[in-house]
C-alpha cells in the first residue's frame, strides 16, 4: 500500500455542537439547526464563487476512495 496525497479531495468543513451543554444538549434542537442550515450558503461565504464550490455529504470527502453516500 503507498500512501500519496489527493490533490483532488479540497478541504472539508464540518459544524459540530457540543451536545453536553446547554442549549444543544436537547435532540430536538440540534436536528432543527441541521435541517435550518444550507450547505450552500455555508459553503459560499467561505468561497465566494461557485464554480469551486462542491457540496458532500460523506464524512470522508466526496473526491476520496472512502466516500460513501450511504445513510
Amino acid at each position: 500500500m503507498t500512501l500519496a496525497p489527493n490533490d483532488n479531495v479540497g478541504n472539508l468543513f464540518i459544524v459540530r455542537f457540543n451536545s453536553i451543554e446547554a442549549p444543544f444538549d436537547n435532540p430536538k434542537l440540534r436536528q432543527a439547526v441541521r435541517y435550518a442550515i444550507d450547505q450552500a450558503v455555508y459553503l459560499g461565504a467561505y468561497a465566494g464563487d461557485p464554480k469551486l464550490l462542491q457540496g458532500c455529504v460523506s464524512f470522508f470527502g466526496c473526491s476520496s476512495q472512502y466516500s460513501t453516500d450511504a445513510g
